[in-house]
């Protein structure tokens, strides 16, 4: 079997895993909710800079080393969208991840096999704060160990989903669920076990939102929830904007 497709079809398997977690309970309402929000949530995207670089560097080696008991995973997030290694959508370094992985299995040259292990890993570390990456390094240390310990790995998954649903409740545009990449947003509504009927994308001021429309699988009641997308979409925009090209909202 060529390694290549049965590595790309690992990557399927990660989004199913978050059915383990429960849906979480809101007010019951026949009517859809829409509660004007009192004060904008005050957090302007910040410019990647070195300093950023390096805090995230020692965060991100704290958390593979191990030192924290309870490590801050919200910080770690609230680092990496700074980097300038960000990437808000996740696809071009799961692709990476994917071809350096396919060198390691598909020599046996030693030295090309330490060097793109040596890259594997850089890789992983410098984006370990992106759960579509994770969820890719799950699957492939589950395949094969040289990616990685697995369960780690899975705990660092767990960690950095609890902060996106302990960032907020969803239920207004203040207290929207904030998200750093796309694949939060993704996780976050099949953990709410919500059926999105619509999504609307608002942008106020310098702030973005998705607002979207649900009803809740069990119930059938209809709700609008709230998700603060501004980091993912202001990085998108300046990528696109050094490119020449327009902007245009990610499609999941």
């Amino acid at each position: 079997m060529d390694m290549r497709y049965f590595i790309l079809g690992l990557a399927g398997f990660i989004f199913a895993a978050f059915a383990v977690y429960a849906p979480a309970s809101f007010a019951q309402s026949s009517q859809p909710i829409y509660r004007p929000y009192q004060q904008q949530k005050k957090k302007p995207p910040v410019k990647e800079s070195m300093a950023a670089d390096i805090l995230y560097n020692n965060a991100a080696q704290n958390l593979i080393d191990g030192r924290s008991a309870k490590f801050n995973y919200m910080n770690l997030r609230g680092l990496y969208y700074q980097t300038r290694q960000y990437d808000p959508l996740g696809e071009e370094t799961v692709r990476k991840i994917q071809d350096l992985a396919y060198n390691v299995q598909s020599t046996e040259n030693f030295r090309a096999i330490d060097e793109a292990l040596a890259q594997y890993n850089g890789l992983l570390k410098a984006h370990i704060a992106n759960l579509a990456v994770v969820s890719q390094a799950i699957a492939l240390a589950k395949q094969d160990t040289r990616f990685g310990d697995a369960q780690f790995l899975t705990r660092v998954r767990r960690g950095l989903f609890d902060s996106v649903i302990h960032s907020g409740d969803g239920m207004t545009l203040d207290g929207a669920y904030d998200v750093i990449t796309m694949d939060e947003e993704v996780l976050l509504l099949s953990h709410l076990n919500y059926e999105v009927l619509t999504t609307k994308l608002v942008k106020t001021g310098i702030i973005y939102y998705n607002m979207h429309y649900v009803v809740e699988r069990e119930t059938q009641n209809p709700y609008a929830i709230f998700v603060n997308v501004t980091f993912p979409m202001k990085r998108l925009e300046a990528q696109r904007t050094a490119r020449g090209t327009s902007v245009e909202v990610p499609k999941r």
